[in-house]
This record gives structure tokens, C-alpha cells and sequence, in this order.
């Protein structure tokens, strides 16, 4: 995995904890990908997309200063 895909990949990790849901229930409410997208995206398995990247530029901090949405 590069540094780069490891880098969305733990901003991806972080935005989960910080919202409180379980990955499947944030990969459905925030980026309407199905639960084994998400869990492939977590192990590494596949790279995050770019366009779920920038998402998480622009709305994570949000989740990360409230805790969930």
C-alpha cells in the first residue's frame, strides 16, 4: 500500500471512530457505498477512491469536533 492510500486510509479509520457509527452504518449514511466496499477500504484490500478522499477533506473535521452527526 502506498503512503498515500495509507493516509485515507487512517483519515477513513478516524472519520468512523470519530462518528460513533460502525464502519458499514457510516459507509451507508455518509458515502453510500455497501459494507464490504468499506471493509475492503479498512484492510487495504482495495485503495479509498480519491473522490471518497477529498469527501473526507471537506466533512470530516466536522465529525471529528462534534463526534457524530
Amino acid at each position: 500500500m502506498s503512503g498515500v492510500q495509507e493516509v485515507r486510509r487512517l483519515a477513513l479509520v478516524e472519520a468512523i471512530r470519530c462518528s460513533g457509527l460502525s464502519p458499514a452504518d457510516f459507509c451507508a449514511k455518509y458515502l453510500a457505498r455497501n459494507r464490504s466496499t468499506i471493509y475492503r477500504w479498512l484492510s487495504g484490500e482495495s485503495p479509498v477512491p480519491s473522490v471518497v478522499a477529498d469527501w473526507l477533506d471537506e466533512h470530516a473535521p466536522a465529525l471529528m469536533e462534534v463526534g457524530h452527526d
